[in-house]
């Protein structure tokens, strides 16, 4: 039994420091704790994620949206890339300076013979304007016609003209003893008629057109004649051939090709311009 009366028993002082520690560690732990859970829940909210999710709201990573197919890169879309627009150098480089043209040389334009007015009259005034070109002697005398229309040409634009006769062949040996054939500018009119054997020259001299037997074109110039005939209001340029020495009894002449064409050498008489 207790006596009340009885002094207490004095405490020991370690017990009490050790008592007093452990409380104030107590302490010092409970707040930290506090402030560690403050702490926490501080983040979590920050970082959005719900601590307590109810039914209504599910779980953040639940609710996530799946990624609907049409958000993916259309297949076309390359093609809305822009186009580079081209660069300043490419834009602003100068055009390369075109190197200056020669004057471009004369053109000539050709005339072909009018097949109805080639042919030969001989002396007797037989008419011939279906076959060849026929000049010399054929037992009679024969000369030669051809003519071009030149109603459609221009005297102020031509420089030169000329005509250009195919010399096929010969009968014989027509050149002897100097003999030589020539062309003198006549105008015989729209029909070839046995007056035109002798019908008077345009011209006091007459051009030599062939001197030997060779086959092959002979070129004769015409200007003056043409410019005359241009002049004289005329709408063709007709020439006559002979030979030099001209003789009966005998058969040697020259052969040219005509309008016709009748030797197939397609090479018909032409009357050549070349223009200013």
């Amino acid at each position: 039994m207790i006596n009340k009366n009885q002094s207490p028993k004095p405490s020991d002082p370690y017990s009490e420091a050790i008592k007093k520690l452990v409380k104030k560690t107590l302490i010092v732990m409970g707040i930290c704790m506090i402030l560690g859970a403050v702490g926490i829940v501080y983040v979590i909210s920050k970082s959005g994620l719900k601590i307590f999710p109810t039914k209504q709201q599910p779980v953040a990573l639940a609710v996530l949206p799946t990624p609907s197919p049409s958000a993916s890169p259309s297949p076309t879309a390359s093609t809305s890339t822009p186009t580079p627009s081209p660069s300043a150098e490419s834009t602003n480089s100068p055009s390369p300076t075109p190197e200056p043209t020669s004057t471009p040389s004369l053109k000539p334009t050709t005339t072909p013979s009018l097949s109805s007015l080639d042919g030969f009259i001989d002396s007797t005034g037989v008419v011939n304007t279906s076959g060849e070109i026929r000049v010399g002697s054929v037992q009679k005398i024969v000369r030669g016609f051809f003519s071009f229309d030149i109603s459609n040409n221009n005297a102020a634009e031509v420089s030169k003209a000329k005509i250009r006769l195919f010399q096929i062949g010969v009968k014989n040996n027509p050149f002897t003893n100097g003999n030589d054939i020539r062309v003198d500018f006549v105008n015989f009119g729209s029909s070839l008629d046995p007056s035109d054997y002798a019908t008077a020259s345009l011209n006091p001299s007459f051009s030599v057109v062939t001197t030997d037997n060779t086959a092959g074109w002979r070129e004769i110039d015409v200007t003056s004649f043409f410019l005359q005939s241009k002049q004289s209001a005329l709408s063709q340029l007709q020439f006559r051939l002979h030979s030099n020495f001209e003789s009966e009894g005998s058969e040697a002449y020259v052969i040219f090709e005509s309008g016709e064409n009748r030797a197939k050498s397609n090479n018909i008489p032409v009357l050549v311009f070349e223009l200013k």
